[in-house]
């Protein structure tokens, strides 16, 4: 019950602090799953590492955005809730209501990079996360993170990261 009640303590937190509500509901949800099958303790003393680790990664990441701009915290909330699919400078400026040319030129303004750039850079980053579970093959992150081939992921991996999704692994 109590690392249940710890894992909603630590979504709300992290909605608190910025994080976009519907991605941390998805991690709660995903944590709760886990911890309702988890069958010995020190899986759950591992699960609750883990779920603080998460929280604590993502909120780092919103606070480390090398801009207070509304539009760009709303541009980067949009981008870490929808990671797992394929994102656009046109998606984003849509879901907020803005102009495209506007959003990527206030964007490159404020940041100093392009959104598909800082899009690329987040994927790389949650490929990393990803790398840290053995199960999951070089392919299959590829797939879950909207990459069109693997050669492109590979490609952009490198380019990110300056090692290929093999040698980081």
């Amino acid at each position: 019950v109590y690392i249940i009640s710890a894992n909603v303590m630590a979504s709300r937190t992290s909605v608190q602090a910025g994080l976009d509500f519907s991605l941390a509901n998805t991690l709660a949800s995903y944590y709760l799953d886990k911890i309702l099958h988890a069958k010995t303790k020190s899986e759950l003393t591992y699960l609750f590492y883990d779920f603080f680790k998460e929280y604590t990664k993502r909120v780092e990441r919103i606070r480390r955005l090398p801009s207070r701009s509304v539009t760009v915290r709303q541009i980067h909330q949009y981008i870490q809730s929808h990671l797992y699919e394929k994102i656009t400078p046109a998606l984003i400026a849509e879901s907020l209501h803005m102009n495209c040319s506007y959003l990527c030129t206030h964007f490159r303004r404020e940041t100093g990079k392009t959104i598909s750039l800082y899009v690329q850079e987040c994927k790389v980053k949650e490929a990393e996360r990803l790398m840290e579970y053995p199960e999951l093959s070089i392919v299959t992150i590829s797939e879950m993170l909207g990459f069109s081939s693997q050669s492109y992921f590979c490609s952009v991996f490198k380019r990110v990261t300056g090692k290929t999704p093999k040698e980081y692994r």
